[in-house]
C-alpha cells in the first residue's frame, strides 16, 4: 500500500487501515502532498515495489514443505483405449492422475487402501495390467507427481505379474483394520534405495472392524455410465 504522508485527501491513517485489512500487504509512506502517488514519485515508487518483491522471495516456502504424504498407485498395460474408463476409476475412488503414457499410469490418494481397491478394480479393467502401491512422500503439482514414493510404486508395478497386485510394507501398516488381505511376496532390493522392500502380494478384500464402524468409507464396487 503506497500513500503520500501529505496526502490532502485522505488520510494516511486510512492507508495504514486498509493495509492491515489485506493479508499480506504492506504500508510504505511517500513524500508529497498528493493523492496520486506517482505525481511527484517516479523514482520511490519503482524502488519500493523492488523492496516488496525482494521479501517477498525471501519468504517463499522451502521446496521441502511442498512435499505432501500420499499413496501413490502405479499400474502398468495397455491403457491407450481404456482413457475414459480409467479414469472413471480414479475418480471413483478419489485419486488424482498423474503422469502416464500408453501403458502407464501413476495416481495420487490419500488413503492407501481407496489406491489398493482402485488397483484391484483397474486390473478387471486393463487387461494383462499389474499394479503396485506404495505410501511415502512426494511432490505434487497440478497433475505432476514426483518424487522416491513415485519412483517406488513404479517399480513395484514392474515386479508384479500380469493381473497381479503387489504393495510396500508401508501400505501394509496403514490399511489394517480395511478388510484388505495380504500375502507375503518377498524381499526385493529397488532402484534408488537403501534397503531391502518387503512387497506383499493383494489376496482379499472383506469388511473390518474400521469399516463396520464407519471410519473406513471406500467404495467396493465401480459401476459404468452409459
Amino acid at each position: 500500500m503506497l500513500h503520500c504522508v501529505g496526502d490532502r485527501l485522505i488520510p494516511a491513517a486510512m492507508g495504514h487501515d486498509v493495509a492491515r485489512r489485506i493479508d499480506g500487504a504492506r504500508f510504505e509512506s511517500l513524500a508529497g502532498p498528493d493523492h496520486l502517488v506517482f505525481i511527484h514519485n517516479s523514482e520511490a515508487i519503482p524502488d519500493a515495489i523492488e523492496r516488496f518483491l525482494d521479501d517477498i522471495d525471501d519468504e517463499i516456502t522451502d521446496p521441502e514443505d511442498d512435499r505432501v504424504l500420499a499413496a501413490i498407485l502405479c499400474i502398468r498395460g495397455p491403457l491407450g483405449e481404456l482413457d475414459r474408463r480409467v479414469t472413471e476409476v480414479v475418480q471413483r475412488f478419489g485419486g488424482e492422475r498423474g503422469a502416464e503414457d500408453d501403458d502407464r499410469l501413476v495416481a495420487r490418494f490419500t488413503r492407501a487402501a481407496r489406491a489398493v481397491r482402485c488397483a484391484v478394480s483397474l486390473l478387471d479393467v486393463v487387461r494383462d495390467s499389474s499394479a503396485g502401491v506404495h505410501v511415502g512422500e512426494c511432490t505434487a503439482s497440478g497433475k505432476r507427481v514426483e518424487g522416491d514414493a513415485v519412483h517406488i510404486a513404479v517399480q513395484v508395478a514392474g515386479l508384479a505379474a500380469p493381473r497381479e497386485l503387489l504393495v510396500t510394507s508401508t501400505v501394509i501398516d496403514v490399511v489394517a483394520g480395511s478388510g484388505l488381505s495380504f500375502t507375503p511376496a518377498g524381499s526385493h532390493r529397488l532402484a534408488g534405495t537403501s534397503r531391502d522392500w518387503e512387497l506383499h502380494r493383494y489376496h482379499s478384500d472383506a469388511p473390518g472392524p474400521l469399516v463396520a464402524s464407519g471410519y473406513e468409507t471406500d467404495v467396493r464396487n465401480v459401476t459404468w455410465g452409459d
